[in-house]
């Protein structure tokens, strides 16, 4: 699984050649467009269950300065 992660994370970097990275691991680029796919829903076990949560940002009277009021999870 860790090798099928890890090409996901490469292959999901900007400027990445999904045939050159393939190439270079004796892999379809088929194969490595699942992983990725699989990997950006987080299936591939590391990422499971991270979740962006939403955070709101205020900035302070001077202008110069912010901090973030709220980072709870959203509930429904």
């Amino acid at each position: 699984m860790d090798f099928k992660r890890r090409l996901a994370v490469v292959a999901c970097m900007p400027n990445v050649l999904m045939s050159k990275l393939a190439l270079e691991h004796d892999l379809s680029a088929n194969m490595l467009f699942k992983w990725r796919g699989q990997h950006r829903a987080g299936l591939l076990g590391a990422d499971a269950g991270m979740a962006f949560l939403p955070v709101a940002v205020e900035t302070e009277p001077d202008g110069e300065s912010a901090r973030v009021i709220s980072g709870a999870p959203a509930r429904s």
